[in-house]
């Protein structure tokens, strides 16, 4: 796990937020293509974002919402930002729950197919945060079509 001191995260408004990262952290594993930062630092672009990750496979910035909490993905190269999650427990709750259902393929004896799977993936990531698998071409719902596609490789 990533912990962070008081004084990295001193920006973080949200308490539940602010003591997930200095108590619990963030998972560093290699399951997931997330990799926290060491030190997170603020969206060159707009300072109201916290990037404390990157999601591996394109680089995208993962970040905290400074105002409302939520946790975000930046587009590359672009001022854009996606919702991501809810709210930085439901994020980690979301990355602890892929890593608990790997290997996402046939492979796995709990699954028949990708497919099978995905679903199971999808089922989990609706029952943490509705509302972030609510956007057809949102985050978390690319990632389970990767996964239904065979293309979800873990690191």
């Amino acid at each position: 796990m990533t912990v962070y001191s008081p004084e990295q995260v001193a920006s973080v408004t949200d308490p539940d937020a602010r003591r997930l990262l200095t108590e619990q952290g963030l998972p560093d594993t290699h399951v997931t293509s997330f990799r926290p930062l060491h030190d997170p630092r603020p969206l060159a672009d707009d300072p109201r974002y916290l990037v404390f990750g990157m999601w591996d496979l394109d680089r995208v910035p993962i970040g905290l919402d400074l105002v409302d909490g939520e946790v975000v993905s930046v587009a590359p190269r672009r001022p854009e930002v996606y919702q991501v999650n809810t709210s930085m427990r439901r994020f980690v709750e979301s990355l602890d729950a892929i890593q608990a259902a790997t290997p996402l393929s046939p492979r796995n004896p709990a699954y028949d197919s990708y497919d099978a799977a995905a679903e199971h993936v999808r089922g989990v990531l609706t029952r943490i945060d509705p509302e972030a698998l609510a956007d057809e071409a949102g985050f978390w719902q690319t990632i389970v079509d990767d996964i239904a596609n065979g293309d979800y490789e873990e690191s």
